[in-house]
């Protein structure tokens, strides 16, 4: 059976967040506590695309706690589903806190495509576009110093965000927490190689 990129970026995602809930369950059944505290993650798929030189983005956020954070930021009741204005409240939140970086640019435009809510997750999909001082960058990026930079919820006890990056055939991983916000991707032994040449 073959699964469109939206049901395989799902299913990639349920399998990390699903590995990481086993492994926190494990970790605090072993060390004798009797209950855990909520455990919470968001995961990333973030695919190189070459033709429009950009980042493209699947961020996938639990969606109840989503809510509880934007109404505790903005010090009112924020439903995405029926708040107005929730998706650029999500939107702000988003590009304030998910940055990725690297040699010959130290950050990315965010151009957002939109969001989806389900019914315990919300999915914001958006592009960044690397640049400089000068506008979009023009010389070759390497994976090989890409930096990620993940604030998503770290006010909550456990938080977990995971980040996966693509780019042909490599592929790379970050795991953030709130204690490390700020991580290298890191590329299987002879994955990485060059995303933009010119």
């Amino acid at each position: 059976m073959r699964l469109s990129g939206a049901n395989q970026r799902t299913l990639c995602c349920l399998l990390l967040c699903g590995g990481l809930l086993l492994a926190q369950v494990t970790a605090v059944t072993a060390a004798g506590h009797s209950a855990a505290h909520p455990f919470h993650a968001t995961a990333a798929e973030v695919e190189w695309n070459s033709e429009t030189r950009c980042f493209e983005v699947s961020l996938q956020l639990p969606g109840l706690v989503m809510e509880e954070e934007l109404s505790a930021l903005h010090q009112r009741r924020v439903n995405l589903e029926t708040t107005a204005d929730a998706e650029r409240l999500l939107q702000k939140y988003v590009a304030e806190r998910f940055q990725l970086s690297g040699r010959g640019f130290a950050k990315c435009r965010l151009e957002w495509v939109g969001m989806e809510v389900e019914v315990k997750n919300v999915w914001a999909y958006f592009e960044l576009h690397p640049e400089t001082a000068g506008g979009p960058v023009t010389d070759e990026i390497s994976v090989k110093q890409l930096q990620a930079d993940c604030q998503l919820l770290i006010s909550r006890e456990g938080q977990v965000n995971l980040i996966s990056v693509t780019s042909g055939k490599a592929r790379g991983t970050a795991h953030l927490t709130a204690q490390e916000t700020s991580a290298a991707i890191r590329f299987e032994s002879g994955q990485a190689q060059p995303l933009l040449q010119y």
